[in-house]
């Protein structure tokens, strides 16, 4: 019986935006430090992994637009503030700055 089936590779374009945000806000809970087992991300790798989310999210057809909304404000908040939030804490995070008749898109984003 064959459990796992493998068609085709994908990879996941996000995973650099992971490691970094495990470097900067992860917790150790049992064995080695983070630092020893996750190398540290080079700049252009983050900034690849996180529009790889935005060119993604746009390539959806009929799917949630709230994924897509969220990465946006991620992108924008590690612009401002070089740190790596996550997609909720980005949109916390915008919800004061986008103009008044966006902020129910951003408030209703971060709902979801």
């Amino acid at each position: 019986m064959t459990f796992w089936e493998f068609n085709e590779v994908y990879t996941d374009g996000d995973i650099a935006c992971h490691v970094t945000l495990i470097n900067q806000s992860g917790i150790c809970i049992y064995g080695r430090a983070i630092s020893e087992i996750f190398p540290s991300v080079p700049e252009k790798d983050f900034w690849d992994s996180i529009f790889w989310g935005v060119d993604y999210f746009s390539k959806l057809d009929g799917e949630p637009l709230i994924p897509g909304i969220l990465t946006l404000l991620r992108i924008w908040s590690y612009k401002e503030n070089k740190a790596i939030y996550s997609k909720a804490q980005a949109g916390e995070w915008a919800i004061g700055l986008v103009p008044s008749q966006y902020r129910y898109i951003v408030e209703n984003a971060v709902d979801v």
